[in-house]
């Protein structure tokens, strides 16, 4: 394999990973490397590694250049690769991804050769990206935990620049923003795997001033840190591989998601750079870090606000102390600052919990959008039910808050805190929206429960009826509220979760007192899946015959319309007219009348489109139907249509093709034939069991107050869903009063 062969290969970032030829460049690396450190240079004398930006591909050789440098310790690319370094955010985000800081740090602390200058120099440019000017911090720091330079002078010198960076912070007016205490905050937490003694007065002078971000690290992290031994403290950071040289480069870059089996991805995921997306402290687990509310971020109670400007203000500010607004924020505050590594911790197990490897990569590709929910929801689970390790012990959270040395809650805070921590997570039935206003909810476990209204404003401006949501609910001013966190479930997911649901119940008996973290933790861990595994396809049965149901189509050309019209309406069991369709009714041994068949208009005038929702039924139906229709008809093919397919491209945002009910049909005469349908297709829907009323009739489910409301929330999804079918074939909207009248319920008891 030539040079230009290895390139090729190198250079294109997709699956499958390029084993032959990387394993061919690292073991002729004496000849090869030559080239690969004219790629460091180009890229540091500004070329691009950007193939194309709008389909964001990009050219791997750089980043395999800079690794198996980094594995060789081949110092001749450590110079352009601090060069490249000198770069602003958008540049290093095109060259490293997220790598720019722990992962950049590493490569640039292998390939040093024993100079600092050039590293000192980076970090001291200011007008370089922050992760940058990390990463040169981080060398040093993996430099003295691979015993090649001395402590006392790395931890001198970064004491001595994060001192000059607090001197500046110190300028800046109030209010403006600025980064310049991120720059600090990160500064001081290389020191953090060095033993940082030395500094710990300076640091703890830094907190009290609010010049390091206190969501990053705690002092109480230091201060461990601190109290260890200085040969301890290093041992203990040489036992992270974060902390260590590359030294087997091809072994960390085959897990770059780039190299996966093809799969849809978020444009805007750093992975696509074929850079590994890892945090500065990581465990071995890739995640976004968490909770890391900076005070330039949005604020987690979901204001929009700046962190800082909302939940993050002072303690003393009136506003803030009067009522609950601002308790969680302050609650946040206080746990980072002083928890900060445990919070982590703690947010990071709960989101991976049941991931694999691969899920908990999907899951860091979520847009900014679901990340900052996914946020939301973990700091409302910690506050309110979550653990923390605090010196060795399990504590929980709600108890560290509320006890002696917590956060300087106002009373409202206080209630609002303590009320979070005894209200459970539960998992309801939305049966009515008032957009703007609020929402009715029926507890979707507890089904003789009493319907509740929620006040919500801007949560029910985009809830759906039908639909299952986990929320607390909270008791505020004589009204209910939703607490903030919501985790939504679509009605493709309420069949799948509330079994789960249910089974722990039933498994409950022997261990009723934990069974509220149970369910707690069944909501969380489905909700989470949304965003890390496909959805899982629920398998639909018909009720009456027990057969999963299996939509066939079978398509016939019409030779001969005036025959085949003769013949459907000599049949009893036979009802409908050429305008609306025709159905084979079909004598149940429940007492009800059902349809086995339906015959219905195809796309072209002289088409028909027979429809069987089972197999068994379509084997019986279209030998009874060829020899009724005899030469009246001719077959035309069969189309199966898997409704496990059907669900599954509408979750991927596909849409599924509209039945054609008529060709060609005025609107009126549409909605007229739709409404026909309708009617024969409902004909029976009083007296049907149906799953969402736990298997009840509607008839039987109105007789409690709990099971009326469930009925008025079906009726209202029917509406719902008729008026955006109305919408989009611009026709009127078909009127559900028959379904209202059928179970006696007057228009004006309806609402």
């Amino acid at each position: 394999m030539d040079w230009q062969d290895i390139r090729t290969a190198l250079s294109r970032m997709a699956h499958p990973f390029p084993l032959a030829a990387a394993e061919e460049a690292r073991a002729r690396w004496d000849e090869l490397a030559p080239h690969f450190i004219a790629e460091i240079e180009r890229v540091a004398d500004g070329g691009s590694t950007v193939k194309d930006k709008i389909d964001w591909e990009w050219d791997g050789l750089f980043s395999f250049a800079v690794y198996l440098a980094a594995e060789k310790r081949d110092a001749r690319a450590y110079r352009p690769l601090v060069r490249a370094s000198h770069c602003n955010a958008e540049r290093a985000q095109d060259l490293f991804g997220d790598d720019a800081g722990t992962g950049l740090g590493r490569l640039l602390a292998s390939m040093c050769d024993g100079d600092l200058a050039p590293l000192k120099a980076l970090a001291e440019d200011s007008a370089a990206d922050l992760w940058c000017r990390y990463a040169a911090l981080r060398a040093m720091s993996v430099r003295v935990v691979e015993a090649e330079d001395d402590r006392d002078a790395v931890l001198a010198y970064i004491g001595a620049l994060a001192q000059r960076e607090a001197d500046v912070m110190r300028r800046v007016e109030p209010g403006d923003d600025t980064e310049l205490d991120e720059f600090l905050t990160w500064a001081v937490d290389a020191t953090c795997d060095l033993g940082p003694a030395p500094l710990l007065e300076r640091i703890r002078d830094w907190f009290d001033e609010g010049l390091i971000d206190s969501t990053v690290s705690g002092l109480k992290w230091f201060e461990k840190a601190a109290a260890m031994p200085v040969a301890d403290c290093i041992a203990a950071a040489a036992k992270n591989q974060e902390n260590r040289y590359i030294r087997d480069s091809l072994k960390e870059i085959t897990s770059w998601i780039c190299y996966d089996a093809p799969k849809q991805r978020h444009a805007r995921s750093n992975a696509v750079s074929g850079w590994p997306a890892q945090a500065p402290h990581s465990a071995g687990t890739t995640v976004h870090q968490l909770p890391k509310v900076g005070r330039n971020d949005p604020c987690p109670c979901g204001s929009g606000k700046k962190f800082k400007k909302c939940c993050g203000k002072e303690s003393n500010e009136a506003a803030a102390a009067a009522s609950k607004d601002g308790g969680v924020g302050r609650a946040i505050e206080w746990l980072t600052s002083r928890h900060g590594k445990a919070v982590k911790t703690a947010v990071q197990n709960m989101l991976n919990d049941d991931l694999d490897n691969a899920e908990q990569m999907a899951l860091q590709e979520i847009d900014d959008e679901d990340w900052h929910g996914l946020q939301i929801n973990a700091m409302e689970w910690l506050l309110a039910e979550g653990s923390i390790a605090v010196k060795g012990v399990q504590r929980k959270v709600s108890e560290l808050l509320m006890g002696p040395g917590g956060p300087a809650f106002g009373p409202g805070q206080r209630r609002w805190i303590e009320q979070l921590s005894r209200q459970p997570l539960r998992l309801y039935d939305i049966t009515e929206v008032l957009p703007g206003v609020g929402m009715r909810l029926c507890d979707a476990l507890d089904t003789e429960a009493a319907p509740q209204m929620v006040h919500e404003k801007s949560g029910s401006a985009h809830t759906r009826i039908g639909n299952l949501m986990g929320v607390r609910v909270m008791e505020v001013d004589g009204h209910l509220e939703i607490s903030g966190a919501a985790y939504p479930f679509s009605r493709l997911m309420s069949v799948s979760v509330l079994a789960e649901l249910r089974a722990a119940v039933d498994e409950s008996a022997a261990s009723v007192d934990d069974l509220p973290r149970v369910l707690s933790q069944i909501i969380r861990r489905n909700w989470i899946a949304l965003y890390a595994r496909p959805l899982p396809m629920p398998t639909i049965i018909d009720s009456h015959s027990g057969d999963s149901i299996l939509l066939i189509t079978d398509h016939y050309r019409v030779t001969n319309w005036d025959a085949l019209v003769t013949t459907l309406a000599a049949q009893d069991d036979i009802e409908g007219d050429r305008s609306s369709g025709w159905a084979r009714l079909l004598d149940c041994d429940d007492g009800l009348i059902r349809e086995s068949i339906s015959i219905n208009h195809g796309k072209n005038a002289d088409r028909i489109e027979v429809f069987y929702k089972t197999q068994q039924f379509a084997d019986q139906g279209r030998p009874w139907f060829e020899t009724l229709a005899g030469a009246s008809v001719e077959f035309a093919g069969r189309v199966l249509s898997d409704p496990k397919g059907i669900i599954r491209n509408i979750a991927a945002g596909k849409t599924a093709p509209t039945p054609c009910v008529a060709p060609n049909l005025p609107p009126e005469v549409l909605a007229e034939t739709i409404e026909k349908v309708l009617l024969r297709s409902y004909a029976n829907w009083s007296d049907e069991p149906i799953q969402a009323l736990d298997d009840k009739t509607p008839r039987q489910a109105i007789k409690t107050p709990a099971g009326l409301e469930r009925v008025k929330g079906l009726l209202r999804s029917y509406e719902e869903g008729e008026r955006e079918q109305a919408a989009q074939q611009g026709r009127r909207e078909i009127s559900y009063a028959f379904l209202w009248d059928a179970i006696g319920l007057e228009q004006a008891a309806r609402s």
